[in-house]
Order: structure tokens, then sequence, then C-alpha cells
């Protein structure tokens, strides 16, 4: 089965976007949406932080395209439901910033990216939106932020970047 896997687009207003000092650029979604399209992946997880309900009802055509192309959204910490995650095919998909602690800060992130190192299963998580790659974790970064999504074929990962 192939599965393809972003986090954190941040969906919102522009007011929005200068309080969190965010700036996603959002044509990123409608790449991806053509990605899924022409891949007829069997299945599109979000890793968290789709949008910012928890300061403003920002909707739009692209981010109501790209919730109806997503199978499963797993919550962020901008999210309403709080953290959630779940394992398909032998790979865990998270948002990442509570993988057992929380983190954050530059230690956070070193320390996420160890800990997932050190679990028994290959963890895929997207909060600390820079992209990496390690022997068992994937860091999917941000689909607005840096461009970047994970894609899963008969097990095997690969970190992607959307054409400039």
């Amino acid at each position: 089965m192939k599965i393809l896997a972003y986090s954190d687009p941040h969906f919102c207003e522009a007011d929005t976007l200068k309080e969190l000092e965010l700036c996603p650029d959002y044509t990123n979604c409608e790449k991806f949406i053509e990605i899924i399209e022409s891949f007829s992946p069997g299945l599109v997880i979000c890793c968290g932080d789709f949008s910012e309900p928890f300061y403003d009802k920002y909707t739009d055509p692209t981010m109501e395209r790209l919730r109806r192309l997503t199978d499963d959204f797993l919550a962020g910490n901008h999210d309403p439901r709080g953290e959630l995650e779940y394992s398909v095919n032998g790979f865990m998909f998270t948002h990442g910033h509570k993988l057992h602690f929380d983190v954050s800060g530059e230690d956070g992130r070193s320390a996420l990216h160890r800990k997932a190192q050190s679990l028994p299963i290959f963890v895929v998580f997207g909060h600390t939106h820079r992209p990496m790659m390690g022997d068992t974790f994937m860091d999917l970064g941000s689909l607005t932020l840096t461009g970047t999504y994970g894609e899963f074929m008969d097990g095997i990962a690969n970190l992607r970047r959307l054409a400039v």
C-alpha cells in the first residue's frame, strides 16, 4: 500500500499568521493535492496542525479539498482533540510534540529524534517543522513551511520535497 503523510499546513487567516510568526505557502497544498490525485495512494495522513481552530475559523477551497482527500487526521498542538498516535503497516504516525514526553526548543527537537530512534517501530511526525530522516524515524517538516511530505511504499520510507 502506498501512503502519503504530511504535517503542519497551519491553515489560518493573515492576522493569525502574523501572531504565530508563520509564513506558510499554501500553493504547496495545491501541489500536494495534484500529487495525491495523480498517484491515488491507498492512504493519506495529516500528522497534525491542519488548521488553527484555537485562533480563527479560516476556511478556503484548497483547505476543504485537502481535508476531503485526507483519510486520517492526527491532532496536533493547535488542534482541538489533543495528541493522537496510531500504527499503520509497521509505521507509528503521531504529531510528535508529545511523543511520550513534552518537547520544545532545539534541545527538545534533538531529544524527540533520539526518543523516536529508540522506539521499536518506525516513527513519523512533523511538529518540529524541520524535515529530517533518521534510521527509524521521519520528521516530516511542514507541508507549507518546508514543502516536505513522506511517502511510504512497500515498507520503504522516503522524505519528499515538493518541486518549486
